[in-house]
């Protein structure tokens, strides 16, 4: 294994720590505020865990996502550098959110500090799941020898052809977040309506397909990966949930059944599942293109 580098990222790529941990990857918690209380998510479950945060959300208590401060990635990312490591810093999608900047900005106050190691920053053009597949794809190259340049290399080959598809039960989280004006949401939701909406070329979010209920949008994510997953025997699918795992595991058995090598599935932290509410659900793996 190459040990040269760290990978460095943020909570908000929703990996189960047991993953983030066998994999050896740094995670920068994300800060939040719920009914103006500030919280940290952090996938170890330290700060507040998911039980807490779901059971908040349930109960309509709106989210309010902010970006963690150069200190926080600092904080991660130093006694890396102290070790005599380098550093691949994978930031969620910059279109997205403020992190990426602000990892940015540690990341060159690190250079300063320490100008004999080497840092490189990649704005991986995804999040949830889609980063987390990006994540997991720099380890697995990292163990398999690869050097940090041919690593972010690697990552941003790949970036743009990493897909995400999500759809949501409930729009009245995205209305209370102001990402959808609240006569739509009210619309939606008496019509059944439920959005399949795909992370596009350049990270903004463009709505695919519109059906009815619930149980249609999920067989369209499903229709959405075997249309478009590129040797899907090959690939690991990641889903990402907002505390809906009986819908989780059945996306996950069809996509067993049509030759997944690996079906990863998690529940959506709150730097997502804060505007998409209780119910919403998205797939990420590699298309030949979004």
């Amino acid at each position: 294994m190459n040990k040269d580098f760290a990978i460095l990222t943020q909570a908000s790529c929703d990996l189960p720590p047991e993953r983030l941990k066998a994999q050896d990857i740094l995670v920068v918690p994300m800060p939040m505020s719920i009914e103006n209380l500030t919280y940290h998510h952090n996938p170890s479950g330290k700060g507040i865990s998911f039980s807490e945060f779901y059971k908040m959300l349930r109960e309509n208590k709106v989210v309010r996502t902010s970006a963690p401060s150069p200190q926080d990635f600092i904080a991660a990312a130093e006694p890396a550098l102290k070790k005599g490591l380098d550093i691949l810093y994978l930031g969620i999608s910059s279109t997205l959110s403020g992190t990426f900047q602000s990892g940015v900005l540690a990341m060159n106050m690190l250079k300063e500090a320490y100008p004999e190691r080497e840092i490189i920053c990649v704005d991986t053009k995804s999040g949830a799941m889609g980063e987390a597949l990006l994540v997991e794809m720099a380890a697995k190259a990292r163990k398999e020898g690869k050097t940090l340049q041919e690593t972010a290399e690697l990552i941003e080959r790949n970036k743009l052809k990493t897909a995400h598809y999500f759809t949501l039960d409930d729009m009245e989280a995205l209305s209370r977040s102001g990402r959808l004006p609240a006569y739509r949401a009210v619309i939606g939701n008496l019509l059944d309506i439920k959005p399949v909406i795909k992370l596009s070329g350049d990270s903004t979010f463009a709505v695919v397909a519109k059906v009815r209920g619930y149980k249609k949008a999920l067989s369209k994510l499903c229709e959405m990966v075997l249309s478009k997953a590129e040797e899907l025997k090959d690939q690991i699918v990641y889903i990402s949930h907002a505390d809906v795992k009986q819908a989780a595991e059945q996306l996950a058995e069809k996509f067993r059944i049509a030759g997944a090598r690996e079906v990863v599935i998690t529940l959506l932290g709150p730097a997502i599942a804060g505007h998409f509410g209780i119910g919403g659900i998205g797939v990420s793996f590699l298309a030949g293109k979004r």
